[in-house]
């Protein structure tokens, strides 16, 4: 079956998460020991500790799920997710919506609106680096909710990613 698991640099697996036989993720997040992710099959972001896979609730209740309900009513996926400062961000490309959520609690701090953001990513210069469209990178300031295009002319990006020097990296269909 499908899972979320950890390894280590030898590939030893040092532990896995099914989610009750109905594991997996399509997107994943990590601020220090928490990591996100989104579950297509259960349709909400959990939390789990990096070190230890044990589920981590969000503060206030008693559950490691968040639903997508409160960010965009009737949201079945994520594109993205990235957390950093306290935030969570999570991309909704089919209502052109970028949802800002406290990281710990899961509430919703407020909506940025960007044409189609998928894969999430931070730059090392603090802007959010949202990939619009599959056809551009976009640097969000996350404050202001402005957006300028950082990488454009491509053609069916569908994954982002940014090294420790800075790099931006992006993959194609």
């Amino acid at each position: 079956g499908k899972a979320l698991l950890a390894c280590d640099l030898t590939g030893k697996i040092l532990w896995r998460n099914t989610r009750g036989g109905i594991g997996g993720a399509s997107v994943l997040a990590l601020d220090g020991n928490d990591l996100y992710g989104f579950n297509p099959l259960g349709g909400a972001v959990y939390r789990l500790s990096a070190d230890k896979g044990a589920y981590v609730f969000w503060e206030g209740t008693e559950s490691a799920d968040l639903s997508l309900e409160p960010f965009v009513p009737g949201a079945k996926t994520v594109d993205g997710l990235a957390v950093r400062g306290g935030k969570l961000f999570l991309s909704f490309a089919k209502n052109n919506v970028i949802a800002v959520a406290d990281s710990k609690s899961g509430k919703l701090v407020k909506k940025l609106e960007i044409p189609a953001p998928g894969q999430l990513a931070f730059a090392k210069d603090g802007n959010l680096l949202v990939l619009s469209k599959g056809k551009a990178v976009l640097a969000l300031d996350v404050e202001s909710g402005v957006s300028q295009p950082r990488v454009s002319g491509l053609a069916g990006a569908a994954a982002l990613t940014v090294d420790a020097e800075g790099r931006i990296y992006v993959g194609g269909d």
